[in-house]
């Protein structure tokens, strides 16, 4: 996940949490902007993490947050798409063009 942001200018020094937009595409296809809020949350003992608005879940995943120390999800890095895949139990989609606000 770090690589995500990193590469998508979020400034892991500055803010502890910055809001943005980022594109979403499940597994079936579907896609469309939705809110997160990014945790860079490098120095702190939960790592960085994702906080999603409730509209993610009009896509199917039942979940709102995502943080890397969890088992799941599994987080992977297409780095010619600059797209995040995230992996779980019952859910499956990806993001990318992540906007600061």
């Amino acid at each position: 996940m770090m690589a995500f942001l990193d590469a998508s200018g979020v400034d892991r020094n500055g803010k502890a949490m910055q809001e943005a937009t980022v594109q979403l595409m499940d597994k079936s296809g579907r896609n469309g902007l939705v809110s997160v809020s990014v945790f860079t949350g490098q120095h702190s003992s939960f790592g960085p993490h994702l906080l999603f608005g409730d509209e993610i879940r009009s896509f199917g995943i039942p979940y709102t947050e995502f943080k890397t120390n969890y088992e799941f999800p599994i987080f992977e890095l297409n780095e010619d798409e600059l797209e995040l895949s995230i992996k779980g139990n019952n859910y499956e989609f990806s993001i990318k063009n992540l906007r600061l606000d």
